[in-house]
Formats: C-alpha cells, structure tokens, sequence
C-alpha cells in the first residue's frame, strides 16, 4: 500500500494559485515557501493583477514550475 501511495505522489500534480497586485516584495517570499513542501510535483501559477512594482521581473519567475499571467488593466484579483 505505501508503494501505491508513492506511486500516486510522483503522478499527481497540484497546482498553487496566488493572486497579487503590487506585491512584488512579498511574491518571492511566498513562492519560496510552495517550494520548501514536502510535496514536490507542484506548479506556481501566478495571477498579477496588473502590477505597477517589480512584481513581473522577479526571477522566480524564470523557473519552469512557476507560471506567470498578467493583466493588462486590474480587475480585482
């Protein structure tokens, strides 16, 4: 049975949703502690809304796990 459960864990992909506007300086910090589960067969999927700071030339986002979408206007995120 713990084999199966292993088995499960590699096959399963969890995605993470965060939402943010204007939070560049926290972004990096939230992405990091997804990474630091245990899990790890996981995807970032970041939703900005329309940011004004750094938020979209953050380098976590240069990671093949972490996606990243961008609004072009806010619309309450």
């Amino acid at each position: 049975m713990q084999t199966y459960k292993v088995l499960l864990s590699q096959r399963v992909k969890v995605s993470i949703c965060i939402a943010s506007h204007n939070m560049g300086h926290l972004l990096q910090e939230a992405i990091e502690s997804c990474e630091m589960q245990d899990y790890k067969n996981i995807e970032i999927v970041v939703l900005d809304d329309a940011s004004t700071d750094n938020t979209s030339e953050l380098p976590v986002f240069k990671y093949p796990y972490v996606k990243y979408f961008r609004s072009e206007s806010p619309s309450g995120t």
